[in-house]
This record gives C-alpha cells, sequence and structure tokens, in this order.
C-alpha cells in the first residue's frame, strides 16, 4: 500500500497522565534531560509517587511521550507544554488541546476509526486491522497499541474492559466536535463530491460564509488539479448530494434576479469545522485503501446470522456477503472487498500476501434452490477474465448433484481451486468460528488427493471433451496452447 497513516507511539500509563502537571513542572524546573533514572531531581519525583502510590516512573517512556506530544521543545517545555500546565484546573479544556492534537493534527483518528468499528475487540485484532487498513509496519507494535489505549481513557474516548478495548462514540464527539460515523458517511461521497466539499469547508474556516461556485471551483482546482471547466456541468448533481446529506445550504446570492445566477454554499455545523478539521479529512480523503470493509467488523456474527433468515431478499443475501466476509478476515484474507453497484458480478474479493500472493472470488447464494454447474461456469468466466486463482461458494441451499463431481472437473483442468460451503459447513463455523480452519483442512486435503489422483492435461482433454469446449469458450486455454502464446 503506496498510502499510510503511521501508527503513532505513546508509551505512557495513564498516572502520567492523570499527574501531567507535576511532570510538566519538573521539566520546566530541570529541563528534558533530567528526565533520567540517573538524575537525582528526578528519582525524588519517583519516590514520591511511590510515596503516594503513583505508578508510571518509567523515565525513557516518558521522556519520549512528552516528546510525541510535542509539550516539550529541545530540552524546555513548548509553548504547547506551558498552555497545558497554565490551564491545568482546568481539566475538559485540557484534555480538548491534547486530543485534537493528538488525533487531528498528528493522524490519531486513524486509529479512533479502526477502534470505532472493532469496539471490543482485543488489541491484537486491532493491530491487525490497523496493519490491513493505515499502516502495513505496525505490525511490531502491540504494546503501543495498547498505550494508545490508555491514553484514549484518559480523554474518555476508550475504555479498557479486561483485555478489550471499546470505542466511546460521545467521547470521540465531545472532544473532536465530529461523531466518528458522520466520517464514515463522508467516506462514501463521490469523489468529487468529497473535494467539492473539503474546498468549501478550507474557504469558510470555521463560519458559515456563502461561498460561491466559481470560489469552490478554484478550491477543487487547488486540491486536485481539475479544472473548472471538468466540474462545470457536474457540480450541480454534487451541490445535491451534499444538500440531500444536509451537509451544505444554498441560495443565490443576494441581490440577483437572474435564474441561471450562480448559487451560493453554506456549510451546516461550520464553526466546527475549521482548518485543523480539514486537514485531517484531506488526509482521509486521499487515502488510496477501500474502507468500505471495515464494516464488516461493525456486526458480531450472531446478528448476521440472524438476518441470513431475513424475509427480505436483499437483507439475507447482503448478510451472506458480510459473513463471506468475515469468513475470509479469518481466513487471512485481505484488501477485502465486498459488492458494489458497479461490479454486481463479483459479490466479495480478496488476496492473501503471505507466504505467497493468492487471490479470492467470493460469490454467496442465499436463495431457496440449490446451486448447480451453471453457477460454477459464470464464477469461471470472472475467474478467467480477472485472473482469481480460488473461488469460494456459499450457499446455505446446498447443490445440485454433480456439482462437486463438476468442480473437481474443473480444477483438475484449470489449476483453479474452487471451495464449496454448504449449510453444514455454515452452521459449523456459526456454532464455533474455530471450526473453520478445520473445514478449510478438510477441503484442501480433498484438492490434493483429487489432482494428485490425475494427469490434468491428459485425463481432462481425452475425458472431458465437451468440457474442455465449454472452459475454452469461457477464456481458458490448455497448457499447449498457453506456451504458444
Amino acid at each position: 500500500m503506496s498510502w499510510q497513516v503511521p501508527f503513532t507511539r505513546l508509551r505512557m500509563v495513564l498516572d502520567n497522565y492523570t499527574h501531567l502537571n507535576e511532570i510538566l513542572e519538573f521539566v520546566n524546573a530541570h529541563g528534558c534531560s533530567a528526565t533520567d533514572s540517573s538524575d537525582n531531581h528526578y528519582n525524588e519525583l519517583v519516590e514520591n509517587w511511590n510515596s503516594r502510590n503513583i505508578e508510571g516512573i518509567d523515565a525513557g517512556d516518558i521522556k519520549s511521550t512528552l516528546r510525541m506530544i510535542e509539550l516539550v521543545d529541545g530540552d524546555e517545555l513548548s509553548d504547547f507544554g506551558k498552555e497545558i500546565l497554565e490551564n491545568w484546573n482546568d481539566q475538559e479544556k485540557v484534555k480538548n488541546l491534547i486530543a485534537k492534537k493528538m488525533i487531528i493534527e498528528k493522524d490519531g483518528w486513524a486509529y479512533c476509526h479502526i477502534l470505532f468499528h472493532l469496539s471490543g475487540k482485543k488489541r491484537d485484532e486491532l493491530q491487525l486491522a490497523y496493519q490491513e487498513y493505515y499502516d502495513a509496519d505496525v505490525a511490531a507494535q502491540l504494546t503501543s497499541i495498547s498505550k494508545y489505549n490508555i491514553f484514549l481513557s484518559w480523554l474518555d474516548i476508550a475504555t479498557e474492559e479486561g483485555s478489550n478495548y471499546k470505542f466511546d462514540m460521545n467521547g470521540f464527539k465531545k472532544r473532536i466536535g465530529f461523531a466518528m460515523d458522520e466520517f464514515d458517511s463522508l467516506s462514501e461521497l463521490d469523489e468529487d463530491a468529497k473535494w467539492c466539499y473539503l474546498a468549501l469547508i478550507r474557504l469558510s474556516n470555521g463560519t458559515a460564509t456563502p461561498i460561491g461556485i466559481s470560489d469552490i471551483k478554484n478550491g477543487v482546482e487547488n486540491l486536485t488539479g481539475k479544472f473548472q471547466a471538468e466540474l462545470a456541468h457536474t457540480i450541480g448533481t454534487f451541490q445535491r448530494t451534499l444538500e440531500e446529506k444536509g451537509l451544505i445550504t444554498t441560495a443565490r446570492p443576494t441581490g440577483s434576479t437572474s435564474r441561471g445566477s450562480p448559487t451560493d454554499w453554506t456549510l451546516v455545523d461550520a464553526e466546527q469545522l475549521n482548518t485543523s478539521f480539514a486537514a485531517m479529512l484531506e488526509t482521509f480523503f486521499r487515502n488510496e485503501k477501500d474502507l468500505s470493509s471495515l464494516k464488516l467488523f461493525d456486526k458480531e456474527f450472531d446478528e448476521v446470522v440472524k438476518e441470513m433468515d431475513s424475509p427480505d431478499i436483499d437483507t439475507r443475501g447482503r448478510a451472506l456477503e458480510t459473513f463471506a466476509a468475515k469468513v475470509c478476515w479469518i481466513l487471512g484474507i485481505r484488501n477485502i472487498e465486498i459488492r458494489k453497484m458497479d461490479r454486481i458480478e463479483r459479490d466479495v474479493v480478496g488476496n492473501r500476501r503471505t507466504p505467497f500472493f493468492t487471490n479470492f472470488l467470493v460469490q454467496c447464494k442465499n436463495q431457496r434452490n440449490p446451486v448447480g454447474p451453471p453457477v460454477i461456469v459464470k464464477e469461471l468466466g470472472t475467474a478467467f477474465k480477472e485472473k482469481y486463482n480460488n473461488i469460494m461458494m456459499f450457499s446455505p441451499s446446498g447443490y445440485v448433484g454433480g456439482t462437486q463431481d463438476y468442480c473437481n472437473e474443473v480444477m483438475v483442468l484449470t489449476g483453479v481451486n474452487i471451495y464449496l460451503f454448504n449449510k453444514e459447513d455454515i452452521d459449523k463455523i456459526i456454532d464455533n468460528q474455530g471450526n473453520l480452519l478445520a473445514i478449510i483442512s478438510e477441503k484442501n486435503k480433498e484438492i490434493e488427493i483429487t489432482r494428485s489422483n490425475i494427469d490434468p492435461v491428459i485425463e481432462s482433454l481425452t475425458k472431458f471433451p465437451d468440457f474442455v469446449t465449454q472452459m475454452k469458450n469461457l477464456g481458458w486455454k490448455p497448457p499447449d496452447e498457453t506456451a504458444e502464446n
């Protein structure tokens, strides 16, 4: 992934934050360099804390965190550190200042976004998700994730329950002035609508000032390089989208009488959307990663299972797709994408990057009738066209007789693995997610036996001539033809 939000490493414990004023007073009196286990003044502070049963005396952790939060500048308190110390008696102001420093300016919103979707999960699950969606290099920072949760707990944005961490939506909105679910809603805007909205935020600068269309187009051009002419015939569409979502209001400029006059846009809740927030939003909008699959964590298996039995066909189908995506995540499949309207033939896709790259095409059929070979044929066409190595099929209604034999022929001839999940498999996974690995192990064993007992070229080409013709029509080429090309 070329775009990343590096995880911020904070190392202090909770007592360091609740007694941060004492640390800042120490630095103000003795300098940051005195925060060292060999310094007599620091040892006096440690003894004082020990006598009051205050934990968190590691000098290296404290010094590192002071620098990360920019509370020190060189050996002295920074202007920000002085501001925090001066306002210590107003804890709400102090926490708001530090929250905005770390969550908006230093991109802590990315971890909050993960915690929002994985609320209640363990830290290793949070680490895996952050690694997948924001920072591929975060793998060795489990301890830092734990310490970041401590920091968020101090800010009333997170709570810890044993080894699990929960996101507090009200706490986040109180500190940042913006709800995380609204954050996700903005990510679903059309690409150009995002830039129009961001340009409006920057131009408004925290005020409910009407901004003209021409200025908005200039703002988009500055952000993206897109010329005004490219937006001329489409900006009305983005305007309607932003109005429908309640993000802007519109009106014709004062004194305008012509029906064709440009429309002014005004931000809703403008006072909460300042330039610092705009910087955070720009980073979020520039993310090249598809974050929509983060929502697969929003529901537990039992919630998804209930929806899989819904009388509503669309709800039932979407629930099975979410179930399949959750199965993919457990199996170590990443870059998961769930069905989009412009790619209706692909329910779920993803890949595994370790120890070797392999990709997966997943189809979900939550219907009354069993699935048969014609459905497999359709998936093969997509797999050949888009170069997928594996097909996974989820069908609670089962499969018609002979479907597995058909899939065995396909796997022998083409090298594309096909995994069929029936109601029994799905029920076992629902009963205990730990059963998934045993199910996959058994299916892998069956695939290995199928391939090892037959010569894939000679046997298939002579025994199944009609089948070979069918596969060629889908775009498959026999080994000899592939070599020639």
